[in-house]
């Protein structure tokens, strides 16, 4: 899949979430602008406006409806997915609601975390529930092989944002293509897939470890990072040049050194 394809389908999508929020937007609250730098976008039929389904808080639901940037951020986040599906339009409108609210209740989650003490995972376990409703929504209109991929970026916020990192550094010496940086992406993503088993296994879930848990711990996870970096490295080698492949090895060291430190002052507090 060239740029310029997914591209289209990004803007496809925000022009189509941009008109369902238009249709639905509630009184008294003006139009959301349209989102900026998309060029050419492809066609799209004006919408019916739905309500989005199921218990939703109040502030929740209605960013999920008015909010332009939320529907740019769901575009560029499931890009990968959306560039390669090819769904009629009540089927595609079912599926915006879905990552519209999805993305609205992690982001919520998040902001309420910055400004407390609160991890964001336990704030969004609180949204457990809907967050699997919505999940099993999204499963039912997909084929196999692209469910697989939403179950992949639906919790890649973090890895993205390292990507876009990497990409903002090596732009204006090695630039990236799309294929690559896709490669990238999906490299990571499986390698965290096995890297949460030893995650589990660590016991970091426990509100109290004892001097021997933690000491398992502190051992299990740098084994268990350095493997994640050391695999994620040999996969991705292949699809860089070089230059590229150094200066990702040298960000990523250094990222995964400053998660290993982050853990185990987690395990140290314990």
């Amino acid at each position: 899949m060239n740029k310029p394809t997914t591209l289209l389908a990004v803007a496809a999508f925000v022009v189509t979430a941009l008109t369902m929020f238009r249709d639905s937007v509630v009184d008294g609250v003006d139009d959301p602008p349209g989102p900026a730098n998309l060029s050419q976008p492809m066609a799209s039929k004006p919408l019916a406006a739905p309500a989005l389904e199921g218990p939703v808080n109040d502030e929740v639901g209605k960013r999920a409806q008015t909010d332009s940037g939320l529907a740019a951020h769901v575009a560029l986040k499931y890009r990968f997915l959306l560039s390669e599906l090819r769904l009629d339009a009540p089927t595609s409108e079912k599926l915006t609601k879905y990552l519209l609210e999805r993305e609205s209740i992690t982001q919520a989650a998040e902001k309420e975390s910055s400004n407390g003490d609160e991890d964001v995972g336990d704030l969004l376990r609180r949204h457990q529930l809907r967050l699997t409703e919505i999940d099993a929504g999204v499963q039912a209109l997909l084929q196999a092989a692209d469910q697989a991929n939403y179950t992949a970026l639906k919790d890649s916020d973090a890895e993205q944002r390292r990507l876009y990192d990497y990409l903002g550094g090596i732009r204006n010496v090695a630039p990236l293509d799309e294929r690559q940086e896709r490669a990238i992406l999906e490299a990571k993503l499986r390698q965290k897939q096995r890297y949460q088993g030893v995650v589990r296994d660590s016991g970091l879930d426990r509100d109290v470890l004892s001097s021997a848990e933690r000491e398992y711990a502190h051992a299990n996870l740098a084994r268990g990072l350095k493997q994640y970096l050391d695999d994620f490295l040999v996969e991705t080698a292949p699809v860089l040049t070089h230059d590229q492949y150094v200066l990702l090895r040298s960000y990523e060291t250094t990222e995964f050194t400053l998660e290993l430190d982050r853990l185990q002052r987690k395990i140290n507090a314990k």
